[in-house]
C-alpha cells in the first residue's frame, strides 16, 4: 500500500483541517493592526469556571512556508476575558493566492495550553476550556539507532507550523525531548478487521498528530495515543526532490510561488497519515523538498496559472531526483450555482461555499483538491489545465449534483488550453 503507515481511525482522528493553502498574500503583518474586526474570547476551567490571568497570544498566519507573526499578547481578566480589537478580518480568497488566519494561543501554569483557529469572520467568539497538562517525552532517533539533535517536535495545530515555547520542544545532543504543556488523555482502542491479513486488530479510537521538523529530515508525522507518555520517534531517511518552476507565458523563472507534494492513495487506504511536503522557489525558481519514502503528487501553484501534476511520483529513500514543473495558462471554469428556479445560490464570507476540483492539476488519489471560492452573486471561476476535469460542491451544508460522494462518477468539464466552458452546478432536490 502506499502512504506511511500510521494507522488511525480517520472518523474522529485530531487533525489539522485540511483547507486549500496559499502563500502569495495581499498584506504584510506589519500592516494589519489597523480595521475593524474584533476577536474575544472567554477561558475556562474543565468545570467552567472562569480563569483569570492567562496569557492569551494572538498569531496571524499568510501561509504554511512563511512564518507566523506575533500580533498581539494580553491576559484575561477576573472573568476569564480578553479581546483584541483593530484587526483586519480573516480571509480566503484562492482566485487571488491569499488568506490570512489567526491563531489564538491560551497558556498558563500546569495547565494545557490551548490553541484556536479564527479563519472566517464569524470565528470572531471563543470559548477556550483549559484542563490540566501532561508531559510528553521520549528521544528522537534515526533508523540506525543514532540520536537526533536540534529536532523540533509540536502537536499539530490550526497553522501548520512550529510555535516557540508552545506545545513544542528541542531535542537535546542525546534526542531527548519533553513537551511539558500537551493535554492529558488516553484513547480508547478499538476492534476492527484488517482487509490485508483477514484478521482482526486493535486501532485507537483518536490519536494526536504531531511533527517533526529538521534541516536533514523535512517534516515527519507521528502519533500519540496517550498523554503522558514517553515514546521514542523514528526518523526515517528522507528523499530530496529538487527542481526548477518555469512560467511559459512569460518564459521566465516562478519566483516566489508555492511547491507542494502530497502522498497518494488506493483503494488499500484505511486513513493513515500521508506524508506532504511544502516550500517556496527562489529568484531563480528553484525549489528543494525533503519528503518521507513514498509516492507523491507535486504541483505548483501561481495566480492566474496553472500547471500539471506530477503524478504519482516515487520517492525513494536517499534518493536525488530532479523535478521540473512548468505553468501554464490553461483554461477556465466558469461556473454558475443556482436553485431549481435557475436564481443563483449566493455564498457570503459568513457562510462562505467552497468548489472543488480534481484533475490533471490535483488528480483523485491525491488528499488535496484545487478549490475556489462562490461569489455573492453565486458565480465561480476554476483555471485548470486542459483535459477532464471534475468540479464539485465541497460545502457540507450544500446540496448539489456535483458533490463529494458522486464526483468520481460525474460528467468531467473537458476544457482545452485558452478556452473558456460554461458550467451550472445545481442545488437543491
Amino acid at each position: 500500500m502506499r502512504g506511511s503507515k500510521l494507522h488511525l481511525h480517520s472518523w474522529l482522528i485530531v487533525w489539522l483541517i485540511a483547507i486549500p493553502r496559499s502563500d502569495i498574500v495581499a498584506d504584510d503583518p506589519s500592516n494589519m493592526a489597523e480595521g475593524e474586526y474584533v476577536i474575544q474570547g472567554t477561558c475556562r476551567s474543565s468545570d467552567q469556571a472562569p480563569i483569570a490571568d492567562v496569557r492569551v497570544e494572538l498569531y496571524v498566519a499568510l501561509s504554511r512556508t512563511v512564518p507566523v507573526e506575533l500580533l498581539r499578547e494580553t491576559k484575561s481578566d477576573e472573568n476569564g476575558e480578553f479581546r483584541f480589537e483593530g484587526l483586519k478580518a480573516p480571509k480566503y480568497v484562492p482566485q487571488r493566492e491569499e488568506y490570512r488566519r489567526y491563531a489564538v494561543v491560551a497558556s498558563a501554569p500546569d495547565l494545557a495550553t490551548r490553541v484556536d483557529s479564527v479563519s472566517h469572520p464569524s470565528d470572531d467568539s471563543l470559548d477556550l476550556v483549559l484542563s490540566s497538562a501532561a508531559t510528553l517525552k521520549g528521544r528522537v532517533i534515526n533508523e540506525t539507532g543514532d540520536p537526533v539533535p536540534n529536532a523540533i517536535l509540536f502537536r499539530n495545530n490550526v497553522l501548520g507550523q512550529s510555535l516557540p515555547g508552545i506545545t513544542s520542544a528541542l531535542s537535546d545532543v542525546e534526542g531527548r525531548f519533553a513537551i511539558t504543556d500537551i493535554f492529558r488523555f488516553k484513547t480508547q482502542f478499538i476492534e476492527v478487521g484488517d482487509p490485508d491479513t483477514l484478521l482482526t486488530k486493535l486501532i485507537p479510537r483518536s490519536q494526536i498528530v504531531c511533527q517533526v521538523e529538521h534541516p536533514d529530515y523535512g517534516n515527519q508525522p507521528f502519533t500519540i495515543a496517550e498523554a503522558p507518555a514517553t515514546i521514542e520517534v523514528v526518523l526515517k531517511e528522507p528523499a530530496i526532490i529538487e527542481g526548477t518552476v518555469l512560467d511559459t507565458v512569460t518564459q521566465q523563472p516562478a519566483r516566489g510561488v508555492r511547491v507542494s507534494a502530497h502522498a497518494v492513495h488506493d483503494e488499500t487506504y484505511r486513513g493513515e497519515i500521508l506524508g506532504d511536503g511544502e516550500t517556496v522557489t527562489d529568484d531563480e525558481g528553484r525549489y528543494r523538498l525533503l519528503l518521507i519514502p513514498d509516492h507523491y503528487n507535486i504541483w505548483a501553484s501561481m495566480t492566474d496559472r496553472t500547471v500539471d501534476a506530477m503524478k504519482s511520483f516515487e520517492a525513494k529513500a536517499g534518493a536525488n531526483v530532479a523535478v521540473d514543473l512548468k505553468m501554464i495558462a490553461g483554461g477556465c471554469i466558469e461556473g454558475r450555482l443556482i436553485d431549481s428556479d435557475g436564481q443563483p445560490v449566493t455564498s457570503s464570507p459568513s457562510e462562505p461555499i467552497s468548489i472543488g476540483v480534481h484533475g490533471p492539476a490535483r488528480p483523485f488519489d491525491g488528499s488535496t483538491v484545487q478549490a475556489t471560492m462562490v461569489e455573492e452573486n453565486g458565480t465561480f471561476l476554476l483555471r485548470v489545465p486542459p483535459g477532464k476535469n471534475y468540479p464539485y460542491v465541497m460545502s457540507a451544508n450544500v446540496t448539489a449534483d456535483r458533490n463529494p460522494s458522486n464526483v468520481h462518477k460525474s460528467q468531467p468539464v473537458i476544457v482545452e488550453e485558452g478556452e473558456t466552458v460554461k458550467l451550472d452546478i445545481h442545488v437543491g432536490g
